[in-house]
């Protein structure tokens, strides 16, 4: 989503989310409210795409994790992780946590084979 919260994409098993530029206090309830209507809509695996993300801080975070709780393990990907961004997931520790892509249509794919392996299986 961009400041706004437009959503970016979806693919048929994969929401994908663009956050906004600076994912600060001021937008992670925007974020945290995408994600929540996404789940509403039936999402099973999302991608955060963070390309245009220059600054995250605490409260962005913190609704990035929320997004992990709420998908389950293996559910989530960050992608398009810039320089401000990973710093903050190497600081927090986060980037042992995330799936993280170098883009979004890395991380689509990715989540969406390992969907197609859950259901298949």
């Amino acid at each position: 989503m961009n400041a706004q919260g437009q959503w970016a994409g979806d693919n048929e098993d994969v929401t994908v989310i663009r956050l906004p530029r600076s994912a600060d206090a001021t937008r992670a309830a925007g974020i945290t409210e995408q994600v929540r209507r996404a789940l509403d809509r039936g999402a099973r695996a999302m991608v955060l795409d963070c390309a245009g993300t220059e600054a995250i801080d605490a409260a962005g975070l913190h609704a990035v994790v929320r997004a992990h709780k709420a998908l389950g393990v293996d559910h989530l990907a960050l992608a398009g992780v810039g320089e401000a961004v990973s710093r903050m997931l190497t600081l927090t520790r986060l980037d042992r946590v995330f799936r993280v892509c170098a883009t979004a249509e890395e991380a689509v794919s990715e989540l969406a084979a390992r969907e197609y392996r859950l259901c298949g299986s």
